[in-house]
């Protein structure tokens, strides 16, 4: 016995000289797929490929165009005229104790392949863990899984940005912002679908507490709201009477008042907006409903991009992409007291920098721990996660550079990653805000 698969439907087996090769199987049909398979695994075996071989099968078991194995027609599927790779191949319906028992008899005159076939299609899983966990320290364990893979869900943008999550459509909104389009990722399909399309190059998105989108423009620079009867609202667009740069990311507070970040990004290339001299300093900034125009919170931030808030709504976290436009400067993640609901913050406390990788989404989770989005390169590109303290205990390594994150699902506990032109999924151990 060459081959057998755990559910015990299909069977390898070559006879005692090697002069012929069953396939056992219990199935009525065999997928033009699983026959392909065979064929694929006779002539990895050193079986001949030249031969015309009788075969005692059903003409109904041969599969119908367009799905005929390597170009067979149906009428070449006829009894004892099949050409296959091997010099016999016998298809037979078998009950259960059977093909055991037949089985059991050859199995002595040739070992059990460990590649046996799990499935009859589709490309077979990799080992667990997923090789995109990376632990660096024990304090990241907990939030660690052996057995969850990482996912790889669509892969059709362009620049991915902004995720959001919504939890009573059971959905993430996300951004394609060289397309200008707001894209749909439903949790229950898995499947991407578009959302809006001409959104102003889109980057952040957000919903309040009252389950509104709030959204950071490109292009026009601005944020706005989309309501509850599809009109939009302006929220922000300019400050002290000069147009804003190109406002990035968000966070929503208790009160629905808005801070985001205005780093300008969209404003350097018409690729992700309108190609224009900035003319406001990069900055944080507040706003709500009560106000004319928005309050500037800091400018020390020389690129502010991603922003999160902690579980407990006291702290706000916000990352630097200073290297891309500052390459002396240090990409850092830095952590504000908030005061007066959200109109003030305290004294900035740098928690994480590096000169090797940048940091631009982030997320939290409940135990304080910070998720940031990396682009560092091969081995460095996907997530770092850092402690309270701000040591990284562990990474989620990507194939793609990672911009944006958030948590979703039911528990919060599934990562989703925004990762150049992919969206990548996660379980997790941990709980996101």
């Amino acid at each position: 016995m060459l081959a057998l698969d755990p559910g015990y439907q299909h069977a390898l087996v070559a006879g005692p000289d090697r002069d012929y090769l069953w396939i056992l199987s219990r199935q009525p049909t065999m997928p033009a797929a699983t026959y392909s398979a065979y064929l694929d695994r006779a002539q990895a075996l050193d079986f001949p490929v030249d031969e015309l071989i009788s075969v005692e099968q059903d003409p109904a078991h041969c599969p119908p165009q367009p799905d005929t194995p390597r170009g067979l027609t149906p009428d070449q599927c006829a009894p004892r005229a099949r050409s296959l790779a091997v010099k016999e191949l016998r298809h037979m319906d078998m009950n259960r104790r059977h093909f055991l028992g037949t089985g059991a008899a050859l199995a002595a005159t040739a070992a059990l392949s460990p590649t046996a076939w799990a499935q009859d299609a589709g490309p077979t899983p990799s080992r667990y863990p997923d090789p995109a966990w990376e632990v660096l320290d024990a304090r990241f364990e907990p939030y660690y899984l052996f057995n969850t893979p990482l996912e790889r869900h669509w892969s059709g943008g362009l620049w991915l940005e902004g995720p959001a999550w919504n939890a009573v459509g059971r959905y993430a909104v996300f951004s394609d912002i060289p397309r200008a389009r707001q894209m749909r990722w439903d949790e229950a399909s898995g499947s991407v679908s578009v959302l809006r399309e001409g959104v102003g190059h889109a980057n952040g998105n957000a919903f309040d507490h009252h389950g509104r989108l709030v959204v950071c423009e490109h292009s026009p620079a601005r944020v706005v709201r989309y309501e509850w009867d599809g009109s939009v609202r302006v929220l922000a667009s300019e400050f002290q009477g000069k147009p804003l740069n190109a406002p990035n990311d968000l966070v929503i507070l208790p009160n629905d008042g808005v801070i985001f970040t205005d780093p300008g990004y969209g404003a350097h290339v018409d690729y992700e907006g309108s190609k224009r001299a900035l003319q406001l300093a990069p900055a944080i900034y507040y706003v709500d409903d009560t106000l004319d125009a928005p309050q500037r919170l800091s400018d020390e931030l020389a690129k502010p991009n991603g922003l999160a808030l902690s579980a407990d709504g006291r702290y706000l976290y916000a990352s630097d992409t200073a290297p891309s436009h500052f390459p002396e400067l240090p990409a850092s993640v830095s952590r504000f007291a908030l005061s007066e609901q959200g109109r003030a913050l305290g004294a900035r406390e740098m928690l994480v920098s590096s000169h090797d990788e940048t940091y631009d989404g982030i997320a939290l989770d409940v135990d304080g721990n910070l998720w940031a989005s990396v682009s560092g390169g091969e081995g460095r590109d996907g997530v770092s996660v850092f402690a309270p303290d701000g040591e990284r205990i562990g990474r989620i390594r990507l194939p793609e550079v990672c911009a944006n994150l958030c948590f979703v699902g039911a528990q919060r506990n599934r990562l989703l990653m925004t990762a150049s032109r992919s969206i990548y999924t996660l379980y997790t151990n941990a709980r996101g805000v």
